[in-house]
C-alpha cells in the first residue's frame, strides 16, 4: 500500500498532509475492519503519535467505532480494533442506462441503504429530469454533513467536469448537456465519469476485505455496447482529453459490419451484448419485427443446454 509521509515535500501545506494521510487512514481501515493502532503504524510507517491523533479526531468525529479486538490473552494492553461507521457519511450514486437509471444511496462500506429506478424514456430531458427528481428527493432526506456528494456514472464519451455527454451513439446522444439537467436544484456536489471506467474503479475500491487491490489491469463491460477502463498503477487512464482507453470503437475489421457510430468494423460490433442477440437472431432466423431474445435471456438458453446459444456466445 502506497503511504504519503508528514512531511511537507512537494510543496504541501499542513493541513493538505493532513488531510491526505487521513484519507490513507480511513481506506485502510475500510479495506481492513477491526484493525488495530499497531497494525496501521506498521504498515503504513506513521508515527504512533502520528496514527493516534488522527484517528481520536476521527473518532470524535463519528467516522469510526472502536472495541476490544478478540484474541488470547496476552501480556500489556489488548489491542483495540477500528471500524468504520457507514452510517457517519453517505453519498448518491446515479447510473444512467437503459432499459432503467439506478439511484442509490449508500454508506461509507458502499452498501445500499436507499433506492430508487427510474424506467427509460427515449426522450432525454424527460427522463434525465425524472432521474434528477429522484436524486432530489434522496438527497432531501440527508443532511448536508453527512452527503458526500453525487457521483454519476454516465454512458459514452463525456466531458468529466461538466458532465456533457459528447457522444454516446448508442443512446442516439450527441452534445447532452447532461450533468447540467441531473444537477439542477440539487444542493451537493457532483462528480461525473464513464461507466465502464468507473467499472474499472469499482473493481479495484470494492476488493476482498484484507486483500491486495489490483494495481493494472483492463476492465472490459459488454453490456449496453462496449466500454473498458484501464487501470494503470491504481489509477485510471483518462488521457490529455479524458478519452484515453475508448477501445469499443477500434476498427477491427474494415469491411465489417457498419456500426452506430458511422465507422464499420468496430470490436463493439462483435463483441457486445447487441452483438450476441443480433448473431442469435439471424442463426435462428428470426425475422425483422418479431422480438428477439436479449443477451440475458441467451445465457439462459446456453445454460440449458441450447446449442444455438452455446455456440453464439462462444463466438461472440
Amino acid at each position: 500500500m502506497s503511504t504519503i509521509t508528514l512531511t511537507t515535500q512537494g510543496g504541501l501545506r499542513k493541513a493538505q498532509v493532513r488531510a491526505v494521510n487521513e484519507r490513507v487512514l480511513l481506506n485502510l481501515i475500510r479495506q481492513t475492519p477491526g484493525i488495530s493502532r499497531s497494525d496501521i503504524v506498521r504498515i503504513t510507517g506513521f508515527s504512533s503519535s502520528s496514527v493516534t491523533f488522527i484517528v481520536s479526531r476521527m473518532i470524535r468525529d463519528g467516522l469510526l467505532c472502536e472495541a476490544d479486538v478478540q484474541a488470547p490473552p496476552q501480556v500489556g494492553r489488548r489491542p483495540v480494533a477500528l471500524r468504520l461507521r457507514p452510517e457517519a457519511m453517505t453519498a448518491i450514486g446515479v447510473e444512467v442506462a437503459r432499459p432503467e437509471a439506478r439511484i442509490i444511496v449508500a454508506g461509507l462500506h458502499g452498501e445500499p441503504l436507499r433506492r430508487r429506478v427510474v424506467p427509460w424514456q427515449a426522450d432525454p430531458k424527460l427522463f434525465l429530469g425524472r432521474v434528477r427528481d429522484a436524486i432530489r428527493a434522496l438527497a432531501g432526506r440527508i443532511s448536508g454533513k453527512r452527503l458526500l456528494g453525487v457521483g454519476v456514472s454516465l454512458p459514452g464519451t463525456i466531458d468529466r467536469t461538466t458532465g456533457k455527454v459528447i457522444a454516446a451513439e448508442n443512446l442516439g446522444w450527441f452534445d447532452l448537456e447532461a450533468g447540467r439537467m441531473l444537477s439542477e436544484g440539487v444542493p451537493a456536489n457532483f462528480y461525473f465519469e464513464n461507466n465502464a471506467k468507473l467499472g474499472a474503479l469499482a473493481e479495484r475500491w470494492f476488493c476482498q476485505p484484507g486483500s491486495k487491490p489490483l494495481e493494472n489491469f483492463v476492465f472490459v463491460m459488454a453490456r449496453g455496447g462496449l466500454g473498458t477502463g484501464v487501470i494503470i498503477e491504481g489509477k485510471l487512464l483518462h488521457g490529455a482529453s479524458g478519452e484515453a482507453s475508448e477501445f469499443g470503437h477500434t476498427i477491427l475489421y474494415p469491411d465489417g459490419r457498419r456500426c452506430v457510430c458511422g465507422n464499420s468494423g468496430c470490436w463493439e460490433e462483435y463483441a457486445s451484448d447487441r452483438a450476441l442477440e443480433r448473431l442469435y437472431a439471424e442463426r435462428r432466423g428470426i425475422a425483422n419485427g418479431v422480438e428477439k431474445p436479449d443477451a440475458d435471456e441467451i445465457v439462459r438458453l446456453g445454460r440449458n443446454g441450447d446449442e444455438l446459444a452455446l455456440a453464439v456466445l462462444r463466438e461472440t
